[in-house]
């Protein structure tokens, strides 16, 4: 694992990137956690969040921090508002989506870490935290499929 120093950020230090129109700041990967977890601050712009899909190898659990978040798992959906967390279990279909007018704001933690490699290659990277999100390209779209089962991802 990395000594305690290596783990310590300051705002902006954190990789940060685009991923279909959301921002994705990696606070820990798997690199850091010696593969135990990832977590990330997700900015979800309205209409945003993924395809409907399933990890074969992370549970994957969201802390709304601002806004409500709709999350479907399996079959159901729920609307999570601040404060309120759940967990998509490895295995179990499942998507989010900001259906509000506002961004939303979540902590994703996944267990153990390396979804985040899938996420960094498809993504973009995020050089203003502030600025307005990329709309998503059809290359993005593609690449985001074409990528998904090297990373034990099946897009539904």
């Amino acid at each position: 694992m990395s000594n305690a120093t290596d783990l310590v950020r300051q705002r902006g230090e954190h990789q940060a990137i685009w991923v279909v129109g959301d921002l994705y700041i990696f606070l820990a990967t798997a690199a850091e956690t010696d593969g135990a977890y990832a977590l990330w601050l997700a900015r979800i712009a309205p209409g945003g969040g993924p395809p409907l899909h399933v990890h074969a190898n992370e549970d994957e659990r969201f802390d709304v921090l601002t806004g409500d978040l709709s999350l479907w798992i399996g079959e159901e959906k729920t609307v999570l508002s601040a404060g309120c967390s759940a967990v998509a279990p490895r295995g179990t279909p499942h998507r989010f989506q900001n259906e509000t007018g506002e961004i939303v704001e979540a902590l994703i933690h996944v267990t153990p870490g390396g979804f985040e490699r899938y996420l960094m290659a498809i993504g973009v990277p995020a050089l203003d935290l502030d600025c307005t999100p990329p709309p998503p390209t059809p290359e993005q779209i593609a690449r985001l499929e074409a990528l998904a089962p090297e990373y034990g991802i099946e897009i539904l």
